[in-house]
């Protein structure tokens, strides 16, 4: 327990400091400071090796939909999660596309039947969120990670939220934003963007959880 505080401490005094911190690397501490481990976006998740049968299948599993699966997901979740959120349900619909393909079916067909497990992809990426509030290392960071980005994120979230959610719901979202935004390859403009979705993701599970503590 003390090694691990001393390394979340270790995260908060980097990300405070001199403002050197790629947006990237914040993403990441963000993460790890609230349980996150991320893993590579470019190869399959590293789960227990009692799971090692079932992810080697889950990797070939119609693997010539593989792309076409991670697309489908980022349409209707309106953003692309983690890949080790992704992957346990990414076999099921790259056999839908499949499907899709081979059997002339639908559109409205094909998104309703992904639904389920879109819905499983969201819970699980909402999971850590799902606390009565964020750690305090979240809020030391509000005022000091990409603060001038401070306003114009919490504004872009409000803006397209339609309302102005209270701090220990939209906090992590805001910081989330800032560190989008301060990455020169995303533009921000009047369009909402994959991180404006996710971000919306967040601050509306954490709406609806809180208010069924």
């Amino acid at each position: 327990m003390l090694r691990y505080s001393i390394r979340k401490q270790k995260w908060v005094n980097d990300m405070t400091g001199n403002g050197s911190i790629s947006s990237q690397n914040a993403i990441i501490q963000l993460e790890k400071l609230i349980g996150i481990e991320r893993q590579s976006d470019f190869a399959e998740p590293n789960f227990s090796q009692s799971n090692a049968d079932q992810i080697h299948s889950n990797a070939l599993t119609m693997s010539e939909y593989a792309e076409e699966a991670l697309n489908q997901i980022r349409c209707q979740l309106g953003y692309l999660p983690r890949r080790d959120v992704t992957f346990p349900s990414e076999p099921a619909i790259r056999q839908l596309l499949y499907e899709y393909d081979h059997k002339h079916g639908d559109i409205d067909t094909l998104f309703d039947s992904c639904d389920p497990h879109i819905d499983e992809i969201y819970e699980r990426d909402m999971e850590p969120h799902a606390i009565d509030d964020y750690p305090e290392e979240i809020y030391r960071l509000y005022n000091t990670l990409f603060l001038e980005l401070k306003d114009a994120a919490r504004s872009r979230i409000i803006h397209f939220a339609d309302h102005e959610p209270g701090i220990s719901l939209s906090i992590y979202a805001e910081l989330l934003m800032r560190c989008r935004m301060a990455d020169a390859k995303m533009p921000f403009d009047e369009k909402r963007t994959e991180a404006d979705y996710e971000a919306q993701s967040i601050v509306w599970f954490r709406k609806v959880s809180n208010a069924a503590l």
